[in-house]
């Protein structure tokens, strides 16, 4: 890989020719190509086969088990893995409470069990996306309006972008897919948010 000038990084295939193949001493030329686009192209379908991969792992738990710890368990995984963020949690709703029920990865042994029920009205964004069943993103944690409650879970997970996902049945928003990224902020492509909702949705079944 190399710099440009203008700070973007591209992808480079450099090779080199001596200028005399019986005396190396006189030199060599480099030819480079530009290959970001061959890159960025195989990388696209490398990730659309480790969706389908996600996605039939979890098809298939649906067709094999009742198990809804396991199938949750295989959805936050499955986040991770694909979109490369560090973190994933799905909350489902029980009339005005969140419960807990699956996190990659495990949470620290010191977050509070408070966090793992919590009263929904503490949690504005989650109740945001439970209302309009829509993904909502925030783009930086620490220049948003939080809750104490929000406050606390994002520092405690050590989050800076989180996005939420309506986990819906029929008509019904069950309960909330949240995916975020610890340290710095990240961009998260519209793909991956589609792949997300698809990732949700398939845990909704």
């Amino acid at each position: 890989q190399f710099r440009r000038k203008d700070g973007g990084i591209v992808d480079v295939l450099l090779s080199s020719t001596p200028i005399n193949p019986d005396d190396l001493s006189v030199g060599v030329t480099f030819t480079a190509l530009d290959i970001t686009d061959r890159v960025q192209a195989e990388n696209e379908i490398k990730r659309r086969v480790n969706s389908l991969a996600a996605l039939v792992h979890i098809g298939n738990l649906l067709a094999s088990t009742l198990d809804l710890q396991k199938l949750f368990q295989a959805t936050t995984d499955g986040v991770v893995d694909l979109i490369g963020l560090d973190s994933s949690a799905i909350y489902l709703r029980e009339e005005e409470m969140l419960y807990l029920w699956a996190t990659s990865p495990a949470l620290p042994p010191d977050f509070p069990d408070m966090y793992r029920k919590a009263p929904l009205k503490d949690h504005p964004h989650i109740q945001r996306c439970l209302t309009i069943a829509e993904p909502i993103l925030m783009a930086d944690s620490q220049e948003a309006e939080l809750t104490e409650a929000e406050r606390q879970v994002s520092e405690g997970r050590g989050l800076r972008t989180i996005l939420y996902l309506p986990i819906v049945t029929g008509e019904e928003t069950k309960g909330v897919l949240i995916v975020g990224a610890a340290g710095e902020t990240r961009q998260i492509q519209q793909s991956d948010i589609d792949l997300c909702m698809t990732l949700a949705n398939q845990a909704s079944l």
